[in-house]
């Protein structure tokens, strides 16, 4: 009997006895040295894949097949890949089977000759299958991280689009909103045939008189009427701004065959506007609302009488 089969006979014997302890010591040391398998894992989880890989190294070692073994590489590599494992954890975990054999062998053989003969075969092939399954988890965690980046861009991608119209939502309402208080706060009112009214209330800045500009303009061919009747009493200040935004009215009115009345212009206002060097020449004012549509109905030709 040569020295291989004997180093085979006892190898065969001795998983035939002590194969669960084996893999019991096995899967002690994978998951005593392996961060990934700490806490996360459960032991019969592991407890399995180490017993699938004792299997195939005695395909190998006993009966010279090596098919169990590539499959388990192939399965533990991709099956490890999927959780983005360390490659130490993938590799002590091929290596499981040598060091739980090796305990079981110095205490059952006692130092025999052929403990080493056994060791080196399981040696040759713990490098083989440890050199295969590097190439193969390097290669499948590569493919899986790209696969995890994919689907986070498209995930953020999703995202932004989702917050991207989420926000053009809100800023559609609230220029809807904005529209709404501004249609509000300047009410152009039809008060009498051929008269609109316009009244300002607070700041009138370059935004809000370039919209009431608009608006006017807008009223105006609509209604095709007479006189433009501006109420001023409620806005809080006249500076040159001011004064231009209600000349460009004036102008604009003119050009659409419509005069342009003003109410509430007190003295104080008028001695304003003339300091600020505006030309008021083009503008009818009145100090009260009363007054100046008075004017306005009769300059459509209507009469006003008081009874």
């Amino acid at each position: 009997m040569n020295a291989e089969k004997t180093s085979r006979e006892v190898l065969r014997d001795l998983l035939g006895r002590h194969r669960t302890e084996i893999v019991e010591r096995a899967t002690d040391w994978v998951l005593k040295q392996s961060v990934d398998l700490a806490s996360t894992r459960k032991r019969g989880e592991t407890q399995g894949l180490v017993d699938r890989m004792a299997a195939s190294y005695e395909a190998l070692l006993l009966d010279g097949d090596d098919a169990p073994l590539r499959s388990f590489i192939d399965f533990v590599t991709s099956y490890r890949a999927s959780s983005e494992f360390h490659i130490s954890t993938v590799l002590r975990g091929v290596l499981s089977f040598r060091r739980g054999l090796q305990e079981v062998l110095f205490r059952e053989l006692d130092g025999a000759s052929v403990t080493a003969e056994i060791l080196s075969d399981v040696d040759d092939v713990s490098f083989s299958a440890v050199f295969d399954s590097a190439d193969a988890y390097s290669s499948k965690l590569l493919a899986t991280v790209q696969t995890r980046r994919r689907e986070v861009e498209e995930e953020l991608r999703v995202l932004a689009e989702t917050k991207t119209r989420e926000l053009d939502d809100k800023l559609r309402i609230i220029d809807e909103q904005r529209r709404m208080l501004s249609a509000l706060s300047m009410p152009i009112i039809p008060v009498w045939e051929g008269v609109l009214l316009l009244p300002l209330i607070g700041e009138i800045g370059a935004d809000r008189a370039q919209e009431a500009l608009e608006r006017v303009l807008a009223e105006l061919v609509a209604t095709g009427s007479d006189v433009l009747l501006v109420d001023i009493t409620g806005v809080i200040e006249i500076d040159t701004d001011v004064a231009q935004s209600l000349i460009r009215m004036v102008d604009a009115a003119r050009l659409m065959g419509a005069a342009c009345f003003f109410a509430g212009v007190s003295p104080a206002m008028a001695q304003t506007m003339t300091s600020l060097d505006v030309d008021l020449s083009a503008i009818r004012a009145f100090g009260t609302l009363h007054a100046a549509l008075t004017a306005a109905i009769q300059h459509v030709g209507f009469r006003v009488v008081q009874r």
